[in-house]
């Protein structure tokens, strides 16, 4: 995923919580598996909030800024609960 922004009037509606979900969503009706991105400006637990977390051991490039963090997800693990089937 490479830059999901809300406009500043637009913020703390959860538009930017629906829009990642779409994403995933998508994401995982075409067949992936994981989703993942780089989490920068501090929104590490806007992405912890959206089921997405950090490999602190994986290495990102200077040019993202030194708070920068590689995230990732699972599909499955950000489904809405009832479409999850478990066995």
């Amino acid at each position: 995923l490479h830059d999901l922004v809300i406009s500043a009037p637009l913020r703390r509606r959860g538009l930017g919580s629906r829009l990642a979900r779409h994403v995933t969503d998508v994401a995982g009706s075409r067949g992936f598996e994981t989703v993942s991105l780089v989490a920068v400006d501090g929104k590490e637990a806007f992405w912890r909030a959206n089921g997405y977390r950090p490999h602190h051991e994986a290495r990102v490039p200077r040019a993202y800024g030194t708070d920068a963090l590689y995230m990732s997800a699972t599909t499955a693990a950000l489904l809405p609960r009832e479409t999850v089937r478990t066995p």
